[in-house]
């Protein structure tokens, strides 16, 4: 979308990225469009527990 409106094919407005969305999604959801994929970054996620109490650290005796 930011490369073709950077070139000047398509306009950069909202409508048209309102457009865009609504096809990309209609896409995903007929399975027509692959899950996107980021080779280059790294996700991080902070640890999470279920619960508090499996959260706790272990006293040491």
């Amino acid at each position: 979308m930011y490369r073709l409106a950077a070139e000047g094919v398509l306009p950069h407005t909202p409508p048209m990225y309102r457009r865009l969305s609504a096809q990309l999604a209609q896409a995903r959801r007929e399975g027509r469009f692959p899950d996107l994929i980021d080779t280059v970054r790294t996700v991080h996620v902070s640890p999470a527990w279920p619960s508090a109490d499996s959260a706790r650290m272990p006293r040491h005796k």
